[in-house]
């Protein structure tokens, strides 16, 4: 039974572990996209000047 439990708890901070670096994926790719918008509308301010 303690190894059932001891696994359990050693996959709960598996889990955890995934969930953290995933949202942290998140975070970053909202920001790649934040990104490329401003340059898109940077290059379309750029082209309508043209």
């Amino acid at each position: 039974m303690e190894t059932a439990v001891t696994e359990a708890a050693r996959l709960s901070h598996e889990l955890a572990v995934v969930v953290r670096e995933r949202d942290e994926w998140k975070k970053e790719a909202q920001r790649h996209t934040e990104l490329i918008t401003s340059f898109r509308k940077i290059v379309c301010a750029h082209e309508a000047q043209m």
